[in-house]
């Protein structure tokens, strides 16, 4: 098995557009942020239309990273976003956590 660490098969193209959803997102919504060396935690607040907009973006990205474990979970009154990634590809969590802040 090859050490080199797995790519997102988004499209460029699509990419940006992507971005700026998560960024969006954020802007409306974070509540809270962490990273640990194996995962990104991004908590939103725990409403409906929030909800639904998390586990849209994480059913898609499921599609395109499948090399990362997207979980959605809700509780303490919030949604939270996790995302984690084996050791070779935690680099791939950086956008995550940046595009949130």
């Amino acid at each position: 098995m090859s050490a080199e660490p797995h790519a997102c098969s988004l499209p460029v193209v699509e990419q940006g557009a992507r971005a700026a959803e998560f960024r969006a997102l954020a802007a409306s919504a974070l509540v809270d942020r962490d990273r640990d060396d194996g995962a990104v935690r991004l908590s939103f607040r725990d409403e409906p239309s929030v909800r639904e907009a998390v586990e849209d973006l994480a059913r898609r990205e499921r599609e395109c990273c499948s090399f990362l474990d997207f979980r959605v979970e809700q509780r303490d009154g919030r949604v939270t976003l996790a995302i984690g990634a084996r050791p070779r590809d935690r680099a791939a969590l950086d956008p995550f956590y940046e595009l949130a802040g």
